[in-house]
């Protein structure tokens, strides 16, 4: 089992007018995946659970891809305890509020873990 740091970067439109977006740099999400596979597999599972969510967004009658759009920005192979630089200033600060989303895969299927 190998273990990746998986980031995201979401851009923003800001334009009111389709034909002319006018995309910001907004947020970002931190993945912590564990699987048995390689880089490229860790960054198709955390695609995989973008994808659900804008089918998710879709059946609750949102407009995918033109306000927002999220990709895969940075990852990185770490060891199975990694925690981010974000974690461990929570940590310091005495509660993690909003701990990296960590995912396991299972026979190829991705299974977002709740606990921290």
């Amino acid at each position: 089992m190998s273990t990746y740091y998986v980031t995201t970067q979401v851009l923003e439109n800001y334009s009111e007018d389709p034909k002319t977006p006018y995309w910001k740099y907004k947020f970002g999400r931190d993945f912590i995946v564990t699987i048995n596979g390689r880089e490229q597999d860790a960054i198709a599972a955390v695609m995989d659970i973008m994808s659900k969510e804008d089918k998710d967004s879709i059946a609750n009658g949102y407009i995918v891809g033109v306000m927002f759009k999220e990709y895969v920005s940075h990852v990185e192979e770490v060891s199975p305890d990694f925690k981010t630089d974000f974690e461990i200033d929570q940590e310091e600060e005495g509660v993690v509020r909003h701990p990296a989303t960590r995912v396991n895969t299972i026979e190829g299927v991705s299974i977002v873990l709740k606990a921290f």
